[in-house]
């Protein structure tokens, strides 16, 4: 019922977080996209976890986070997708919940609680303890995208993870998955969830926890460019879209694009 897709590029820690994750989430399917990796590092990560995955591989140089997750899609099988980073491991059961509410009313579901493992979100004597970040869209059509772009807990110690989604097949292709254009890092998950509250009657819950390991921009895909940049470029793209009416993603033209293509391979 469920397929999990991991995007990755040269990261080895993915050797870590695969053998924990699977362990977590037997009998469902795993995904490892390599959008512009080594293929004889990933080959060798597989092996080493030892655990059955498909290994989808695109021919290109660059990481695209959005790319590689329509990609994934294309060759995944389950009802249910979740959307996973190669530095993030679960804790505790909350994906069969998560799956049971896909199920029975149509929803997504985000991350609730990412919590660092340097711990670097604790601020126990910070006069602000909390602070979230929303954005609202009003369309031609009536409808409202009120969006929560990030949420930080400073006393506990976390943070939100929009990037980390639960959500069924059906919307996904619904408002045409990713948006393959945007490049570096930053919005294309936002892009994705807002597109997704276009859908009559979709709600948004959040759940769950995991750590990611933390690490600096250096570990990032940031196209050359700063962080704050590559953010800022992306979202303006997705609000020129918006505002021109253009409310899907690329997921056809990726699957046009790039059939015959991808190299597909199943390890371990």
């Amino acid at each position: 019922m469920l397929s999990v897709i991991v995007p990755w590029k040269d990261r080895p820690e993915l050797e870590q977080t695969l053998a924990w994750n699977t362990a977590r989430l037997p009998g469902v399917q795993w995904i490892l996209v390599n959008s512009g990796g080594d293929a004889d590092s990933l080959r060798r990560i597989v092996q080493s976890v030892g655990t059955s995955v498909t290994v989808v591989t695109l021919p290109i140089s660059q990481f695209n986070k959005a790319l590689a997750l329509n990609a994934g899609v294309s060759q995944s099988k389950g009802e249910q997708l979740f959307f996973l980073d190669t530095d993030v491991t679960i804790a505790g059961r909350f994906v069969d919940h998560a799956v049971r509410r896909l199920q029975k009313e149509r929803c997504y579901i985000t991350i609730a609680r990412v919590r660092e493992t340097d711990g670097s979100l604790i601020r126990p004597q910070s006069h602000v303890v909390r602070h979230r970040s929303l954005l609202e869209f009003s369309l031609q059509n009536g409808k409202r995208i009120r969006l929560e772009t990030s949420a930080h807990d400073l006393q506990a110690g976390h943070r939100s993870g929009p990037g980390l989604v639960l959500l069924r097949r059906a919307d996904f292709e619904a408002v045409q998955g990713m948006s393959s254009e945007l490049s570096g890092w930053g919005w294309e998950d936002n892009d994705l969830l807002a597109r997704l509250q276009t859908l009559d009657g979709m709600a948004r819950y959040r759940m769950g926890t995991v750590h990611h390991h933390s690490h600096g921009d250096d570990k990032r895909w940031l196209d050359g460019q700063s962080r704050s940049v590559s953010e800022a470029r992306n979202y303006g793209s997705c609000l020129a879209r918006y505002m021109a009416g253009d409310l899907t993603g690329s997921l056809r033209e990726d699957r046009m694009r790039w059939k015959g293509r991808l190299h597909v391979e199943s390890m371990g």
